[in-house]
């Protein structure tokens, strides 16, 4: 069996030092930290899949490929639960046969969400919709046909990501929380597999 764990890329979460985490954030960070409990054991070798950062704002700018906000993310919810084990960076396009026993996916849903939204409108919510879909059901296929473009227009900058989990095809679900706090949809999500991804 293989878990998959699906978590959220966006810096927002990563600690601040300076001042104590928002208050709407402290849902997301408690989802996280159960999932990421019942999901793995504090010596487990995980595979951090995540993509390289590309903004919002369709400026067509990337940061630093090899170490996306993603990776930082999950490095720092792995922390947070405690976790000792290996920690390998996996990209997407490569996540066939990693071999992992337990699966992290940095990914994010749409900016669409709200009025204050970095993108608002319905594209955003029928992204969303599908991603959640496909969680909820347990049916992954689907997300191999995300496009990066229409992703990326409606803020959703992980597609790459989303495509690699849609290769494992049919799992089943076992947990699923949404929020969008600041109107950027995140998913945290486990789900299990008795095989490793077909394609």
């Amino acid at each position: 069996m293989t878990r998959l764990v699906v978590l959220p890329a966006a810096p927002v979460l990563l600690p601040d030092r300076a001042q104590e985490t928002p208050a709407a954030l402290q849902p997301v960070l408690a989802a996280c930290d159960a999932v990421l409990t019942a999901a793995l054991g504090a010596d487990a070798d995980v595979a951090v899949v995540a993509a390289p950062d590309h903004l919002r704002d369709l400026t067509g700018e990337q940061t630093d490929a090899t170490d996306p906000f993603g990776r930082q993310v999950v490095t720092s919810l792995l922390d947070r639960a405690g976790h000792r084990g290996v920690r390998r960076p996996v990209a997407p396009d490569q996540v066939r046969g990693c071999g992992a026993p337990v699966v992290l996916f940095a990914a994010d849903g749409s900016a669409s969400v709200g009025e204050k939204s970095p993108r608002p409108g319905e594209a955003g919510a029928e992204v969303d919709a599908r991603l959640r879909e496909c969680l909820a059901a347990g049916d992954l296929a689907p997300l191999t046909d995300l496009d990066d473009t229409a992703a990326a227009a409606v803020g959703c900058v992980t597609a790459p990501v989303w495509r690699a989990l849609g290769a494992f095809g049919a799992v089943r679900a076992v947990v699923l929380h949404e929020f969008a706090p600041f109107g950027v949809t995140y998913f945290v999500a486990e789900l299990q597999t008795a095989g490793h991804p077909s394609g």
